[in-house]
């Protein structure tokens, strides 16, 4: 996440970055051109998953919120149960919830937990 982190950083002031959409759009673009395996916004039977990396033996799950707080983000990856469609893929699923701050454009806080 530092890495993101020091990504948002380097992106202008002026260039608008203020919705969550944008602030995913970026976080998908670092890891498709970094040769990550990322989807965006995958569907389930009760909404989308912001983001979801598959790596080595983990599946990663993504949600974000703007001007929130990283337990909403993991909050509605459980109310959802977003780690369903990947529970019998045998590999370790793991919940990440992430917060951008529109007024620091950055990644202002994430929480991440075992599925």
């Amino acid at each position: 996440m530092d890495l993101l982190k020091t990504f948002f950083a380097a992106v202008q002031y002026d260039i608008v970055i203020d919705t969550e959409a944008r602030f995913q759009l970026l976080f998908y673009s670092v890891f498709l051109l970094l040769g990550v395996r990322v989807e965006a916004e995958s569907r389930t039977c009760d909404g989308r998953i912001d983001a979801v990396i598959r790596e080595g033996d983990c599946i990663y799950i993504f949600e974000f919120k703007m001007n929130q707080n990283a337990e909403a983000a993991l909050a509605q990856i459980r109310e959802k149960a977003y780690y369903q469609k990947y529970q019998h893929a045998g590999k370790r699923i793991v919940l990440i919830g992430a917060n951008f701050d529109a007024a620091s454009r950055q990644i202002s806080e994430w929480k991440i937990e075992k599925a």
